[in-house]
């Protein structure tokens, strides 16, 4: 087992530092080190593989590296659904695929935006409905993360959802449904809340 081969490979290709890869572990840098140098145990190699939004088998180097081509963005599609809805308990993400793109293409649609914080999520529900429909997959910008007015996958109270964020008079934040039979959620200081990212594009397959 080459972990620490495996695991620098992946940050590398993800453009993440090991100051961000611990974070997201929830330990601090230095344990980073000794993580690697060890033999860590089944439930820390899956919570390094979600930090990562990798399998367990990738971490490892159990499965084929994916042979990416210059000019191509790799864009890495979660086993993760967000409710456009009541909310979806959170769970952790592992990719399930891959949506390519050519890097020109991607870099006149998503200006800015830096293609390894690119990931794609599915949509269950209806709340935001006519912008999305029930089963479209959307391109997430796990980059912008700062609360602000536009359409954004979050976790409120440990649930995820894809919502639209608009301020209040006063500071507080709503998270509104396209769908008004859906009430919005305010979110206040003492709410449990996190932004996994700025929804920026999907990719919608319609029945004709």
């Amino acid at each position: 087992m080459h972990l620490k081969t495996d695991i620098e490979r992946i940050l590398k290709e993800k453009n993440m530092s090991k100051t961000e890869f611990a974070e997201k572990m929830g330990i601090i840098p230095q344990s980073v080190t000794k993580l690697l140098a060890g033999n860590p145990t089944l439930e820390t190699l899956r919570k390094m593989a979600t930090a990562l939004e990798v399998s367990v088998c990738e971490i490892l180097g159990e499965t084929p590296r994916l042979q990416r081509k210059p000019g191509y963005v790799y864009i890495p599609i979660l086993d993760l659904t967000a409710s456009a809805g009541h909310g979806i308990a959170h769970q952790p993400a592992q990719i399930e695929d891959y949506i390519v793109m050519k890097e020109l293409d991607f870099r006149i649609d998503f200006a800015h935006v830096d293609p390894s914080k690119a990931t794609i999520i599915t949509i269950r529900g209806d709340s935001m409905s006519t912008t999305f429909l029930d089963g479209d997959r959307v391109i997430v910008n796990t980059a912008d993360t700062e609360p602000c007015d536009g359409i954004f996958s979050l976790f409120i109270d440990d649930h995820q959802y894809v919502k639209r964020l608009q301020r209040q008079p006063g500071g507080a934040w709503i998270a509104s449904s396209d769908n008004r039979n859906y009430a919005p959620i305010t979110i206040t200081e003492s709410t449990p809340f996190k932004i996994q990212g700025r929804i920026i594009g999907a990719i919608m397959v319609r029945r004709v």
